[in-house]
């Protein structure tokens, strides 16, 4: 287990899925966990998480990890309620990949798995785009955010609920 430490106004409200949900209001409502080699993306790896977006979230975290600005890997929405998945390395991506686009308001479960060099998002339990990529994350350190990013001076906040959630060094979905 690890500490979690609430910031803003970000707070647990009844269950969805499971237990609970968090709300984010998009303002600096987030979740601290400190730095842990759990957070590294090995050979065998998976993010996975219910969200309910607010239909024009754009550019917030779900979650983020970083050494700075230059080297971090992050799930973050993009317009029309997309998931990106990212890793920088030196300030260059190297992998940068994104989901299918799903309906605001609404909750839907996200899965992103890599198996050796396979990476598979899933929306809903569907296969919703692959790609190959060796990337990895190891060596890098900081806390892991979840609901928001600090880099190069601006804050990137979630608005909306996440559910459950689970990074894992297994593959699964």
């Amino acid at each position: 287990p690890h500490d979690v430490t609430a910031n803003g106004d970000a707070h647990l409200i009844g269950p969805k899925v499971g237990t609970s949900i968090i709300h984010f209001d998009g303002d600096g409502d987030y979740l601290s966990i400190p730095d842990s080699s759990d957070w590294a993306i090995g050979t065998n790896w998976t993010a996975e998480f219910w969200a309910n977006m607010s239909p024009t979230e754009t550019d917030g975290y779900i979650f983020n990890h970083s050494s700075g600005n230059d080297d971090l890997w992050g799930i973050k929405t993009v317009t029309g309620n997309q998931m990106r998945f990212f890793i920088q390395v030196g300030g260059s991506n190297s992998i940068d990949f994104y989901s299918v686009a799903t309906s605001g308001n609404t909750w839907h479960h996200f899965a992103l798995v890599k198996s050796g060099t396979s990476w598979t998002w899933y929306v809903d339990g569907v296969v919703s785009a692959t790609t190959t990529n060796s990337s990895t994350t190891a060596g890098f350190s900081g806390p892991l955010w979840m609901g928001r990013a600090y880099l190069s001076g601006t804050a990137q906040n979630y608005n909306g609920y996440l559910g459950p959630t689970r990074l894992s060094d297994v593959e699964h979905h």
